[in-house]
């Protein structure tokens, strides 16, 4: 834990808990393998969110009614954007595009494991053990915690944000 058992109160430097350190390592293994082994979930996470962002890149994508007639938003898109473009750059004939969104996506959602671990430490270091320890194995957290779609970017961002907010 940031600031826990053996850190230096008001130091540059604090420690982190080398258990909260495994769990992270954890959710990420589970989450790499995840997005690497797994297809699409919804098929808005291709037109809604990455087609636009690769069009954005390349020019050459197929607009949905709802990008013509404005009704959707370009927040997820553009927030994809630069592992779209990354994946293009690297890999411009292969799938790369699509593969590099939901590895971003699933390192931000260790973010989720981290504010388990904080809602938890509120108590003792075993409950935010079991807190990130649930956060980081959960299927539905870890399945679509690698998801580019509107709600799990809401729950990559809420979650940290009000684990923040509760710290302050």
């Amino acid at each position: 834990m940031i600031g826990g058992p053996g850190s230096t109160k008001g130091g540059a430097w604090r420690r982190i808990d080398p258990a909260l350190l495994w769990l992270l390592l954890l959710a990420a293994v589970i989450r790499l393998s995840i997005a690497l082994l797994t297809v699409y979930h919804h098929p808005d996470e291709i037109w809604q969110y990455i087609e636009p962002a690769y069009g954005l890149v390349t020019g050459d994508w197929v607009r949905t009614w709802d990008i013509r007639l404005g009704i959707r938003s370009w927040l997820i898109p553009l927030a994809i954007l630069p592992s779209v473009w990354l994946g293009h750059a690297i890999d411009p004939a292969g799938e790369l595009h699509l593969l590099l969104p939901r590895l971003a996506t699933g390192l931000a959602s260790l973010g989720v494991v981290w504010s388990a671990w904080s809602f938890g430490a509120r108590i003792t270091r075993q409950h935010a053990i079991a807190a990130a320890f649930v956060a980081a194995v959960w299927v539905d957290i870890a399945y679509f915690g690698v998801r580019p779609s509107s709600g799990s970017l809401a729950t990559l961002a809420i979650l940290p944000s009000l684990a923040l907010l509760v710290r302050f």
